[in-house]
């Protein structure tokens, strides 16, 4: 129905940078910006101290953000909802 494909992790991702995940005008548009490639998380399947860090959004969900933690080889570990 005319949806766009997006990208769900960069090969190479730089800080700051900001990606569509997946594109439908007004039904999808889910984004993430690269917060950090040295983060650190802690959870029960794994932990890292140098996690890629993404805050996923949306235009259609002001306010709607989601901190993702992904460790390399390992890939998500842990998702922070911020408005919870």
């Amino acid at each position: 129905d005319g949806a766009k494909a997006g990208i769900i992790m960069k090969a190479a991702p730089a800080g700051g940078e900001v990606y569509r995940q997946e594109f439908s005008l007004g039904n999808a548009e889910d984004a993430a910006e690269v917060i950090s490639l040295t983060g650190s998380a802690n959870a029960p399947a794994a932990s890292c101290s140098d996690c890629l860090i993404t805050k996923d959004l949306s235009p259609i969900e002001p306010g709607a953000f989601a901190h993702k933690y992904y460790k390399g080889g390992v890939g998500s570990i842990l998702e922070v909802d911020l408005e919870t």
